[in-house]
């Protein structure tokens, strides 16, 4: 009897390590795909970190260039209503007429526009003087001044390219 409870015994542990290879496999093969999704979660979120990272420094310059611009006294335009307003104001101030305010450039954060006047020569050069000093910060990318001719003396027509980063 005891040889028989033996080989019983034998035979039951076989037949338990043969059942047990297969749960064994299975959780291999889950291990395996885990172990690939976390490959991938953890480079998803090495790149995530260093985006991160850079938008973190371009914040930092932008803040920085802010505290300079700040500094000096000039502003950013808060949008482009506000730009058109200010430019619109130079040219009223100084007598311009037949003022054209046409958009070059349509992005969210850069307003730049062509200015087309004509008036005194000293008041066109008093508005491009005031457009590059004015409390906001305006950059004259090009300007053109043309003599009127004979029937208008002391009078050009202008045409000048502003344009301003806005705030965001």
């Amino acid at each position: 009897m005891r040889r028989i409870d033996r080989r019983l015994l034998a035979l039951a542990l076989v037949l338990l390590l043969l059942l047990a290879r297969y749960p064994v496999r299975a959780l291999r093969e889950s291990l395996r795909e885990a172990s690939i999704e976390h490959r991938v979660v953890l480079d998803e979120y090495r790149r995530l970190k260093g985006q991160m990272e850079s938008n973190l420094e371009a914040l930092a310059r932008y803040r920085g260039v802010m505290e300079e611009l700040s500094k000096v006294g000039l502003l950013l335009v808060e949008d482009k209503i506000s730009f058109l307003q200010a430019v619109q104001e130079v040219a009223s101030k100084y007598k311009l007429r037949n003022v054209s305010v046409t958009p070059s450039q349509d992005r969210p954060d850069l307003m730049e526009v062509d200015v087309t006047f004509e008036g005194d020569y000293y008041n066109c050069l008093r508005a491009l003087g005031e457009w590059t000093s004015a409390k906001y910060l305006f950059v004259v990318k090009s300007a053109s001044l043309r003599a009127m001719g004979d029937a208008s003396p002391g009078y050009v027509s202008c045409q000048v390219r502003l344009f301003s980063s806005l705030r965001r």
